[in-house]
C-alpha cells in the first residue's frame, strides 16, 4: 500500500511537473513572438521599444488611435482635424529657445510669441536654418513649396545624417535618433502616443515617401504642431521648442 501511494505521488509529481514546464515554454514563446520583429503581424502599422528595452507591434484595437487618411488631399485632411474655435482660443505658445522666430513673414523675438496666444500655429525650418511660424495652412504651405522648389529628392533642412528610410518614419526618444524609438508607416498617422510616449520625442528622421510628417502638441492632431519634410532629420528637436512636446503625429502623403 504505502508503495503505490509513493508511486501514485510521484506520478502526480510528475505529471504536474510537466503541464509546469509546458506552460513555461508556451508562454515564453508567446513572448518570443510579440516581441520578435522578424515576425510581424500582418496588420502592423509598425513598432515601438520602450525605455526598459521592449519590443511592441502598432496594430488597429489597441492603446493607439491608429488614422488613414490615404487617398485624402492636404485640403480634406486639414478640414478632418481643424481644430474648433474654443480649443484655438485656449492656445497658449511655449516659447522657442532660439532667439527669434519668423511669424507670417515678420521677425519676432522668441518671447513675443506670446503675442499670438489663442491662434494656432504651425513651425518649421528653413533651409537658411531659421524658425519659422504660420497662422494659417495656406502660408505655411505656400513656404514650403518655395523652400522645396530647388531641393534635390531626400536632402532636406533639417540635415540627414544617416540613409533615409523610404516607408518608416522614426520618432526618437534621445537626441540625435538615440534611445527608444517609434516606427511608423507613412500611410498612416497616430492621433495618440504609444504607452510611455507622450511628450518624449527628442529627434525624428522623415521617410522618403510621404510630403512630410507634423507632431502635434496635443492628442487628435491639436494645439500647435511642428512640420518636418520627407528625407529630412532633425536630431535635436530643442532648438526649435519641440522636444519632449508631441502627443500625436500626422503624415502628409501629397
Amino acid at each position: 500500500m504505502f508503495k503505490r501511494k509513493t508511486i501514485l505521488v510521484a506520478l502526480i509529481g510528475a505529471v504536474f511537473l510537466c503541464l509546469l514546464c509546458t506552460g513555461m515554454v508556451l508562454a515564453s514563446g508567446s513572448e518570443r513572438i510579440n516581441d520578435n520583429p522578424d515576425e510581424m503581424p500582418p496588420d502592423a502599422v509598425g513598432y515601438y521599444t520602450s525605455k526598459d528595452g521592449g519590443f511592441h507591434w502598432i496594430v488597429p484595437g489597441g492603446d493607439i488611435d491608429i488614422v488613414d487618411f490615404s487617398g485624402m488631399t492636404r485640403e480634406e485632411i486639414f478640414k478632418a482635424i481643424q481644430i474648433s474655435p474654443e480649443d484655438e482660443a485656449k492656445i497658449v505658445h511655449e516659447i522657442p529657445l532660439c532667439p527669434e522666430v519668423i511669424i507670417d513673414g515678420v521677425l519676432y523675438k522668441s518671447e513675443d510669441i506670446h503675442k499670438f496666444d489663442g491662434q494656432q500655429l504651425g513651425f518649421t525650418v528653413g533651409k537658411d536654418g531659421r524658425l519659422y511660424a504660420f497662422t494659417t495652412e495656406e502660408g505655411l504651405q505656400e513656404f514650403q513649396e518655395e523652400q522645396t522648389e530647388d531641393e534635390i529628392s531626400g536632402a532636406g533642412t533639417g540635415g540627414a545624417i544617416r540613409s533615409i528610410d523610404p516607408i518608416y518614419t522614426h520618432y526618437f526618444e534621445d537626441w540625435f535618433c538615440g534611445g527608444a524609438v517609434i516606427s511608423c508607416h507613412y500611410q498612416v498617422s497616430l492621433a495618440n502616443m504609444p504607452p510611455g510616449w507622450d511628450n518624449e520625442i527628442s529627434s525624428l528622421e522623415v521617410a522618403t515617401s510621404c510630403y512630410s510628417t507634423r507632431l502635434y502638441d496635443y492628442v487628435n492632431f491639436g494645439g500647435d504642431y511642428f512640420e518636418a519634410l520627407a528625407g529630412t532629420t532633425y536630431s535635436v528637436l530643442w532648438f526649435q521648442g519641440w522636444n519632449d512636446r508631441a502627443s500625436s503625429t500626422l503624415h502628409i502623403q501629397n
